[in-house]
């Protein structure tokens, strides 16, 4: 060990006074041999590497904070557009409505939010949705198609006879400034909230709105249980503080339902499938547009207007006929078009076994 430490010590000095001859270092990190510029050099290179390794390392968490920050801005963005509040009820209870929302008279209009909503965002939406209701009874062009296709198919000794019936309903409505008061206001343990309210014209000041309305229904006449239905509501409005335009959107068949809720362009994830409310008394009057409300109490008011204008018997409807076969198969398209300016007015709703009735009066206008 003496002689190891004598010898690295005359090394150094040769060194020092050699400095054109490289003197050869051991390095016990390493375990290489190496001049001392290069061992220097080495070291310099491990420096600038620590260096540019770091700035590599801040670099890439700079760019993971920022995506991040992308990121959940984005999700912070969706947060601030939702309209949902979260409500907690036990499961199999029954909201009690009060009388008057199966009341609405000749000058009060009803309107019912979506459920599980903010309160100030439900309550303008209850409220624009019974200036629907009253823009439907001040009169709007009703236009209509009915389909009737008929298939007939030859089987060995008997035939096979299919039918269904597609019906698409439209209308628009759009109104002048309006001034409105309500009456009773609600909110049920879901959230929606209800309201009844009446209608004035505002001159120049109040509140506006416009709609369109898009009803279809596809119905098997043998089998009513292959049924679809697709109910779409587009509402937009001047004078309210939260909503500018809300969309109601509903589609499916008597199992199962696509329920979707835009309110200002934003989609809005309300639950649905699970709501229940008290019988009122109501007797079978209308049972035959009777609707589910287990989608919401609007979700059913508005399925029941649909069936209305499917049941009712238009006086002026224009035809169309073709038949064609095929082989063995023989099909028949019958068409009915009818256009007409109407007033639509709901007289009276009814909850029996948790289906909703309600009692609409189609009216031609000449």
């Amino acid at each position: 060990m003496k002689r190891w430490k004598s010898w690295l010590k005359n090394s150094k000095k040769k060194s020092e006074n050699n400095q054109g001859t490289p003197v050869f270092l051991l390095d016990f990190k390493k375990r290489t041999a190496g001049p001392e510029r290069e061992f220097s050099s080495l070291r310099m290179e491990r420096e600038e590497t620590g260096l540019s390794g770091l700035f590599s390392l801040k670099s890439k968490g700079f760019l993971s904070v920022f995506f991040c920050f992308v990121f959940l801005g984005t999700i912070w963005g969706q947060t601030v557009n939702s309209y949902v509040k979260e409500y907690n009820w036990r499961s199999g209870c029954r909201d009690t409505l009060p009388q008057w929302v199966f009341e609405p008279g000749e000058e009060v209009f009803l309107g019912i939010s979506d459920p599980c909503l903010q309160p100030e965002a439900a309550r303008e939406q209850a409220i624009q949705r019974a200036l629907f209701i009253y823009g439907l009874q001040q009169g709007t062009e009703l236009k209509v198609a009915f389909d009737y296709l008929t298939s007939v198919k030859e089987r060995f000794s008997y035939d096979r006879e299919t039918s269904k019936m597609l019906v698409l309903a439209t209308c628009t409505l759009d109104s002048d400034f309006l001034r409105y008061e309500i009456l009773n206001e609600y909110i049920s343990r879901y959230g929606e909230v209800f309201v009844a309210l009446t209608v004035r014209p505002g001159g120049k000041e109040g509140v506006r709105f416009s709609a369109s309305a898009e009803f279809m229904i596809v119905e098997d006449k043998d089998l009513r249980e292959e049924r679809e239905i697709k109910i779409f509501l587009n509402l937009a409005a001047e004078g309210f503080e939260k909503i500018k335009t809300t969309t109601y959107s509903c589609k499916g068949g008597r199992s199962y339902r696509q329920i979707l809720t835009t309110i200002n362009d934003t989609s809005q994830l309300i639950p649905y499938g699970r709501y229940w409310y008290k019988d009122n008394g109501c007797g079978d009057e209308y049972k035959e547009n009777a609707c589910k409300m287990t989608d919401s109490f609007w979700g059913a008011l508005t399925e029941t207007l649909l069936n209305e204008i499917t049941l009712y018997s238009f006086p002026t409807v224009y035809l169309k006929k073709m038949s064609e076969n095929y082989g063995n198969i023989q099909q028949e398209l019958k068409r009915e078009l009818i256009k007409e300016k109407v007033s639509i007015k709901l007289e009276s709703i009814g909850i029996r076994e948790n289906l909703l009735q309600a009692g609409w009066y189609i009216k031609i206008e000449n």
